[in-house]
């Protein structure tokens, strides 16, 4: 299956509470019936579970992808490195000084 919304899970887990079956919750609102298990069994989703290392708002990400498109489409591709430069700036305006990337 696709990616599920979350409140087909969370409406599946409110049957499974009240007495449904998982299998009968999982089929009626086509949530596979290993992710509803799992998430009875307490775990988060993986979109909720990277809150805490995204760094970069929404907004902010944007101009960084605005940013990159507009040098390309200019001929000036910028590299990893150049990216990682200019969102440690963008950071730095928030007060963020950690380094970016993987360490």
């Amino acid at each position: 299956m696709a990616s599920v919304d979350e409140a087909n899970i969370a409406s599946a887990i409110e049957v499974v509470a009240n007495g449904g079956t998982q299998r009968a919750a999982a089929a009626l609102y086509q949530v596979h019936p290993s992710t509803l298990s799992r998430r009875l069994r307490g775990t988060t989703s993986a979109r909720a579970s990277k809150v805490d290392r995204i760094r970069l708002s929404p907004v902010q990400e944007r101009f960084l992808v605005d940013w990159s498109l507009q040098e390309e489409a200019a001929g000036r591709a910028p590299s990893k490195a150049q990216l990682s430069r200019i969102a440690s700036l963008v950071l730095a305006k928030g007060d963020d000084q950690r380094p970016v990337g993987y360490r």
